[in-house]
C-alpha cells in the first residue's frame, strides 16, 4: 500500500506538469479524476464498459467494449502450462498489443504514433486521436486491471502508475508499474515508445528509470 501511495504522488505531479501547469478547464478536471479513479483502483473495469483516453491528458475519454471474439483470443493467450513470470511478462506485452489494436478502431486512436512528438510526421493525424503517455499508461493500467480481475495475471501485482525525469532520465515520463509478486522486483510495462497496436515495453524499473528509449 505504501508503494501505492507513494506511485501515486508521484503520477499526479506528472500529470499536473503534462496536462496544465496551473489551473484545470472542465475538461481537465474529468480527466484528472477518470485518472486518479484508475490509479486507486476505484473504477470498476469490464469488458462492456472501459474508458479509453486519447488527445494528451485524456482530453478525450471513449467508451468501447471488447467484443466475445477478442475476450476469447485473450483467455487463450494466458492457457499457458506452467506459465513463468518472465513469460507472464512477454504476454502482458502482447495483450497490449492486442488490445489496442481492436480499440484503435473504435477510438481512431489506430493512426497513434509512439512517443507524443513525431505526431506533426503522421500523414494520418488529422484522423487520429494521437496519445500522450498520460493516456497510454492511464489506458494499459485499465487493460491490466481488467485482465487482473478476470484471474488472468497470476505472478504480478499491477501497482500503479510510476513516473521519470531530471537529469539522467529527461523530461516527466509516465508507464505501469508491475510488481513481481515473488521476487518483489519491479517492472515497468511502457506502451508510449511505440506506435498503436505493437506490443509494449517491459523492463526492469531501475533500468527505465535512467531515460531507457528504444535504439531504433
Amino acid at each position: 500500500m505504501a508503494m501505492l501511495l507513494n506511485t501515486n504522488k508521484y503520477f499526479l505531479l506528472s500529470f499536473v506538469l503534462f496536462v496544465n501547469a496551473s489551473t484545470f478547464s472542465q475538461t481537465d478536471n474529468l480527466a484528472r479524476v477518470h485518472i486518479e479513479n484508475i490509479v486507486q483502483a476505484k473504477t470498476k473495469i469490464d469488458p462492456a464498459n472501459i474508458a479509453v483516453c486519447s488527445q494528451y491528458g485524456c482530453k478525450k475519454i471513449t467508451q468501447v467494449s471488447i467484443d466475445q471474439k477478442l475476450q476469447l483470443r485473450i483467455l487463450q493467450l494466458f492457457q499457458v502450462e506452467k506459465l513463468s513470470a518472465q513469460y507472464e511478462r512477454a504476454l502482458l506485452a502482447e495483450y497490449i498489443a492486442q488490445v489496442e489494436q481492436f480499440i484503435g478502431r473504435q477510438t481512431n486512436t489506430q493512426f497513434d504514433r509512439g512517443g507524443s512528438f513525431p505526431v506533426f510526421l503522421n500523414l494520418g493525424a488529422q484522423y487520429s486521436n494521437q496519445m500522450d503517455c498520460i493516456d497510454e499508461s492511464t489506458n494499459t493500467l485499465s487493460y491490466l486491471r481488467l485482465l487482473d480481475s478476470q484471474g488472468l495475471i497470476t505472478h504480478h501485482d499491477v501497482t500503479g502508475l510510476v513516473t521519470r525525469g531530471g537529469l539522467l532520465a529527461g523530461y516527466p515520463h509516465t508507464a505501469v508499474l508491475l510488481t513481481e509478486e515473488k521476487s518483489n522486483k519491479k517492472y515497468v510495462i511502457d506502451s508510449w515508445f511505440y506506435d498503436n497496436g505493437r506490443p509494449a515495453v517491459v523492463l526492469p524499473l531501475k533500468i527505465w528509470k535512467l531515460g531507457w528509449k528504444p535504439s531504433e
